[in-house]
């Protein structure tokens, strides 16, 4: 399986990496050019480095990656309520990514939510899909509209969103 993860010197991105590596997929990272993406490189991986917030280093050849993983985020939540254009940009890469990932015959395209905080303080714990979403911050704004976008974005094609 070859696997092109963006946000891949992140967090959550570098985390879902090594898993990846670890079941033996054939794995690309998407980073912000900095010391751990010199890393990864040095490592061996293949690193393909750009700005998740810059729209032109995001035209990338997605073809022939089974999954594409959208790991990147220019914001936390607390720093969406200081930058809230940022989340702008979040939401206008992950169209561009989804789209090119659909045009180019993904099989799969995995954005993860952040169930802390897309269903704020409900009272059933723990929180499952079924429960209301609560904006709360402008990035749980973001994460909403993205789960939908993907689901809009791959409806009536062969890939399936996770």
């Amino acid at each position: 399986m070859r696997v092109l993860v963006f946000g891949a010197n992140g967090f959550l991105g570098s985390n879902m990496l090594y898993r990846l590596m670890r079941l033996n997929a054939h794995v690309t990272a998407f980073c912000y050019p900095d010391e751990k993406s010199e890393a990864l490189k040095n490592s061996g991986l293949e690193v393909i480095e750009g700005d998740f917030l810059r729209v032109e280093t995001l035209d990338i050849p997605m073809g022939g990656f089974d999954w594409i993983v959208n790991m990147a985020s220019a914001t936390t939540p607390n720093e969406s309520v200081e930058h809230p254009w940022r989340e702008e940009a979040n939401l206008g890469a992950a169209k561009i990514i989804f789209r090119r990932a659909v045009e180019a015959g993904a099989e799969r395209i995995l954005f993860p939510s952040s169930g802390g905080t897309v269903y704020g303080s409900c009272l059933d714990l723990p929180a499952d899909e079924s429960q209301p979403t609560q904006s709360v911050t402008p990035y749980t704004k973001t994460k909403i509209a993205t789960e939908r976008l993907l689901l809009d974005i791959c409806t009536g094609t062969s890939t399936v969103p996770i």
